[in-house]
């Protein structure tokens, strides 16, 4: 094997060095993003420990959710019985969650970009497609609804202050990742009119 000298190393080194303190290595590591966006806290995939517990995900996105369910569970207290109730609940909400996006794959699509827009024929495809999915978002809504009622039963008073601060810091991330995410929109734009 050939032996490579420190400097052919030092450019590599520099690149990678360079890499890790981008904005997505930052991500990645707790930097802002916190991957699944659920708000429990700011924490890099090589935190996780532990696997498939209490039927949640499988692989790395298994890890993480059970990272976070542990780190929110930690925050707020929570009793063995209470964990084994969230988990319960986290449980049935992506059961649903899996069934409303199979509805929605199993949905005939329909063909609104041909046919005669003036036919009545038309105008019947548009108001089942509308009701449809008018339907389907009821449902997604009436679920979230629906599980975050149980877990506030489950919660205490105190757990309950403290489940509505984790919502809060959650939607302020959402809200600066969508800012972020503008800002990024608009200075591609600026180049693109640049260019």
């Amino acid at each position: 094997m050939k032996h490579l000298s420190t400097r052919k190393l030092i450019l590599p080194l520099a690149i990678a060095a360079a890499l890790s303190a981008s904005p997505m290595a930052l991500a990645w590591s707790g930097g802002g993003y916190n991957g699944g966006g659920d708000g429990y806290g700011k924490h890099s995939q090589r935190d996780c420990r532990g696997g498939k517990q209490g039927g949640m995900m499988h692989g790395s996105q298994g890890k993480m959710s059970q990272h976070r369910f542990e780190h929110m569970a930690t925050r707020l207290g929570l009793s063995e019985d209470q964990r084994d109730a969230m988990r319960d609940i986290f449980d049935k909400q992506r059961d649903e969650r899996r069934e409303q996006r199979q509805q929605k794959k199993d949905q005939d699509r329909p063909q609104l970009f041909s046919g005669d827009p003036t036919s009545s024929d038309y105008q019947a495809q548009v108001e089942e497609a509308t009701n449809r999915a008018a339907e389907m978002a009821r449902q997604r809504i009436q679920s979230r609804a629906d599980t975050y009622a149980a877990i506030y039963d489950v919660l205490n008073e105190e757990q309950r202050e403290i489940w509505a601060k984790m919502q809060a810091e959650r939607q302020e991330m959402r809200d600066q990742r969508r800012e972020m995410k503008a800002e990024r929109m608009e200075q591609r734009r600026g180049e693109d009119r640049r260019n």
